[in-house]
């Protein structure tokens, strides 16, 4: 299993919590198909700012890969201004392991984490969709967020829709497994 950190804003974090899917911008299809059904996947949302009040950069949450990418087309997530009529294609579909009642602020973590290897320039290490991070890494972020890495429950029957929430400190802890199979895979060429 690889460990992955995976950058969004919070208006995109929504419909990954609602419809269990990460989507990323076509120019990032090669990452996602990095990863592989099984992986870990922390979300990291950027620092933004909401009316007067500043939102810090935080992880919301950790995810399982449960199936392989693929593309669709359909409107499902946020476009930044920036990013013109981007769709954010590349499609992968997720299970929740911990969603995070409270965001785990992020810059109090940066000298913890190894992947984070220049610590006054921290935020070049979170530009791209996603990168992958060393285990220890991930199972820090997860400790002090209150979740413990490496709960997993029996794998889920295709086709069978099943969730659980756990309340534990300020984490909740869901586990869940909706799979559509049929999707589209993604090229990697073109």
């Amino acid at each position: 299993m690889t460990h992955w950190i995976a950058s969004s804003n919070r208006g995109n974090a929504k419909p990954l919590v609602q419809n269990q899917i990460r989507g990323v911008p076509r120019r990032s299809r090669t990452l996602m198909h990095r990863v592989k059904p099984g992986d870990a996947i922390l979300m990291y949302v950027r620092q933004e700012k909401e009316g007067d009040t500043v939102l810090p950069s935080a992880i919301t949450g950790a995810y399982e890969v449960v199936a392989e990418p693929y593309e669709d087309h359909s409107r499902l997530f946020v476009t930044p201004p920036h990013m013109g009529d981007e769709v954010f294609p590349c499609r992968m579909k997720v299970r929740p392991v911990a969603i995070f009642v409270e965001p785990l602020e992020f810059k109090p973590l940066i000298g913890d984490l190894n992947f984070i290897t220049n610590k006054a320039m921290w935020s070049g290490h979170l530009r791209r969709a996603g990168r992958e991070i060393p285990d220890e890494d991930y199972r820090f972020i997860l400790r002090r967020a209150g979740v413990e890495a490496g709960h997993r429950r029996h794998p889920p029957t295709p086709g069978r829709s099943e969730s659980l929430v756990l309340q534990r400190s300020g984490v909740a802890v869901c586990l869940s497994s909706n799979l559509h199979p049929g999707h589209r895979p993604i090229p990697l060429a073109g």
